[in-house]
């Protein structure tokens, strides 16, 4: 049901308190109020965008270019659901394993902690099961399947449900700005609407759930405000953040025997094995290839003729037989977790009064390398199987540093308030609870403890699934 934000005060006490309306909170919320719990739902923004509310999320970047702040996350109901693109995909198993040679990208669970969740989550999220990957032979890589929600966005899915729900409070304009507690646990969340007025909420257990900027943010505010009381060791608050860097590395030409083999609607996605990532010292990565125009492909041809002789005799070959496909062959990486890209609280003040973010954020050798050895690996394989043939950018095959012209990130955040069993090493515990606080959880992307390739939404919702199945064997 809707309730209206000067309610609060008076609304008794709930048995949880889920703060923020993105894919992490409204599942969590959802999920605890069909077991007959009685949910608060908080959204700091309005049920609509508006400008007032997003210049909130205005920040400050320093490092290497990034995107405005503002525009990567969406303060309004539904959070960013609203401007995701669809993508699902599962973390890999060796995600959660750690990598060799990689320091801190062991999660505490494993994929298979997720996997009872994985039909549940294809269904919210409108799309059907994966298909297995396939191993492209003696080649180190595989042929790996995503697929599209519709996109779902949460709040228009799940607006009527939500208000309709007896057992849910949907409140507006209702952003969190403190917690309080007794130095074990939160005794109550401080609120405050867009005119300032101030509000409690009372409840058993809090579920901070506002994405993987905001979820650090809130917490640094907050334990600025109580002499580090809620999260008591703060060595890795908003530390370890981490992205997708994706760059451009070259174009393909594929037999089309081969592309119907690995392509799915004109994009083929491919990854390297666990086994190739470990032998390579690589971070885990997507290798994609999209289809171009048959204009395009000549086009291609003709570029690459005079500083590729080999690729272009093979092409013209291939183009005479009519057997080729065109690609534009593009790959992205996992970051890894590092103490220096991370979240800090800025001198600036939003209208609120809470201090704006600023983003420490950098790519690094790992990530440069991966890059390199993957794109590298695929053209290898298909040169030898006789398959294609991969004309790579220069900056792949040098030692330099990045392409500046080609920089692209997708604002995929992930990192923050990360899982660990050490709270030396992470914010959360296995089964995202606060170190040092008896009842307050964190959802979402910023937990996670490596990011891997995959776009975090299928695993987001995963893992609310799974901390709410935990918060009932609780009560």
């Amino acid at each position: 049901m809707r309730m209206e934000v000067s309610d609060l005060d008076s609304a008794g006490q709930f048995d949880f308190c889920v703060i923020g309306t993105g894919p992490a909170g409204i599942t969590t919320a959802m999920s605890l109020a069909a077991d007959g719990k009685r949910v608060a739902l908080l959204e700091a923004g309005q049920e609509e965008y508006t400008e007032e509310s997003q210049d909130h999320y205005k920040g400050t970047i320093v490092g290497d270019e990034y995107l405005d702040l503002e525009f990567t996350h969406l303060r309004y109901f539904g959070g960013t659901s609203n401007h995701w693109g669809g993508w699902c995909k599962t973390l890999d198993a060796i995600d959660f394993e750690g990598k060799k040679g990689f320091p801190d990208t062991e999660w505490p669970i494993r994929k298979t902690d997720l996997d009872p969740y994985l039909k549940q989550t294809a269904e919210i999220l409108e799309v059907p099961l994966f298909k297995p990957d396939m191993p492209l032979a003696n080649s180190g890589f595989k042929s790996t399947d995503f697929t599209f929600s519709p996109p779902v966005l949460f709040g228009e899915k799940y607006g009527d449900a939500l208000k309709a729900d007896p057992n849910i409070a949907l409140v507006f304009d209702a952003a969190l700005t403190a917690f309080d507690t007794n130095g074990a646990a939160i005794t109550a969340a401080k609120i405050k609407d867009s005119q300032g007025a101030e509000y409690s909420v009372h409840a058993d257990r809090y579920i901070l759930a506002t994405g993987g900027i905001e979820n650090s943010r809130l917490l640094l505010w907050a334990n600025a405000q109580s002499n580090d009381q809620i999260v008591k060791n703060t060595k890795s608050l908003g530390r370890y953040w981490m992205e997708h860097p994706a760059l451009p590395v070259g174009d393909v030409l594929m037999t089309t025997e081969f592309a119907n083999s690995v392509m799915q609607d004109g994009i083929a996605f491919i990854s390297p094995s666990a086994e190739w990532i470990s032998q390579n010292d690589a971070l885990n990565c997507l290798l994609y290839l999209e289809s171009m125009t048959y204009r395009g492909v000549k086009a291609m041809i003709a570029d690459v003729m005079c500083v590729a002789p080999d690729f272009g005799r093979w092409a013209f070959q291939q183009v005479n037989k009519s057997l080729y496909c065109g690609t534009n062959f593009r790959c992205g990486v996992e970051q890894l977790p590092l103490e220096k890209n991370r979240i800090e609280l800025s001198d600036e003040l939003d209208s609120s009064g809470m201090p704006r973010t600023i983003l420490y954020w950098t790519k690094g050798e790992a990530e440069l390398q991966s890059f390199r050895k993957a794109a590298r690996g695929l053209a290898d394989y298909m040169a030898k199987a006789d398959v294609g043939r991969v004309h790579l950018r220069p900056w792949v095959l040098s030692d330099g540093s990045y392409p500046k012209e080609y920089d692209d990130v997708p604002g995929h955040h992930m990192g923050g308030t990360r899982m660990s069993d050490n709270s030396n090493l992470g914010v959360v515990d296995r089964n995202c609870k606060v170190h040092g606080q008896e009842n307050l959880y964190v959802a979402g992307s910023s937990v996670f403890t490596s990011g891997g390739y995959a776009n975090p939404t299928f695993s987001i919702v995963q893992l609310a699934l799974r901390l709410s199945d935990h918060l009932k064997s609780l009560s």
